[in-house]
């Protein structure tokens, strides 16, 4: 569509770009993922033989590179979106490891939640007031209040006991998919230039429900597509693959019991 509209040319660059999407730095959140994925069998290699102090040591380490310094001194050498991944899975990955009892205090992590989050909201009113730059306190996404944010959320989600509900676990599942689609460069340009232009709304009272509703719309377009995707995979792409490696499995064990005889 964009090659179409004339927005992106149609090269070798471009192609590659769109095939492959990691190497070549289309998606920042997947890329970093991708290698945390990677890399995670070793980190919790490193969880496992290291006592408790030892991880929260390493933590505080990384928040001080990955957030405070940043935060509060605009000190950025020392930190990376790959470090901030590291520290937040380590987060995890130690909430999960230790089940202290703050963890699982909903009558703590409620209000400290709301607390912080109303003390994010107010400090970007106070700072656009003072035409201060709020970027360095609440954004991107490393900044403390942002992390300490982060994970009150995390927190709250973790202790909410919901039954399973089979039309949330199917909106769950094109998530990842919609990130991927709205994100991309080619249709980042289709639905945020040629389908809904902000910039005449920006000053008006419509721009906060009118983002609201393109987001619903974005977000409904683009999970109907994962939708049909994965059902199509699932209908005719998938058994094939599925087949010839229950094949090759029952190959292989007949040759093992030839063998064995």
């Amino acid at each position: 569509m964009c090659f179409l509209l004339g927005e992106v040319a149609f090269n070798h660059k471009n192609l590659f770009d769109f095939l492959l999407p990691i190497t070549h730095d289309q998606y920042w959140w997947f890329s970093q993922y991708f290698i945390l994925y990677l890399i995670f069998p070793f980190i919790n290699k490193i969880m496992n033989s290291s006592s408790k102090n030892e991880i929260v040591f390493l933590i505080i380490l990384l928040l001080m590179c990955s957030t405070i310094l940043p935060t509060f001194f605009n000190q950025n050498q020392f930190t990376s979106n790959f470090m901030t991944f590291v520290m937040l899975y380590l987060i995890g990955a130690f909430i999960r490891k230790y089940e202290l009892p703050a963890f699982n205090n909903l009558k703590v992590i409620i209000p400290s939640f709301i607390t912080v989050l109303i003390l994010c909201l107010g400090s970007i009113l106070i700072m656009d007031k003072k035409n201060l730059i709020v970027s360095s306190y609440v954004w991107p996404m490393n900044r403390t209040p942002i992390i300490v944010l982060s994970i009150l959320a995390f927190l709250l989600f973790k202790n909410i006991k919901m039954p399973n509900n089979k039309f949330i676990n199917a909106i769950a599942k094109t998530t990842f998919g919609v990130y991927l689609i709205h994100m991309h460069k080619y249709f980042y340009v289709i639905f945020w230039k040629y389908m809904f232009d902000n910039s005449s709304l920006f000053n008006s009272w419509l721009f906060i429900p009118g983002m609201v509703i393109q987001c619903v719309i974005v977000f409904s377009i683009c999970a109907l597509i994962e939708y049909k995707r994965n059902d199509f995979f699932e209908q005719y792409i998938l058994p094939p693959i599925y087949k010839k490696i229950d094949n090759f499995k029952q190959k292989r064990l007949l040759k093992y019991k030839k063998v064995a005889t």
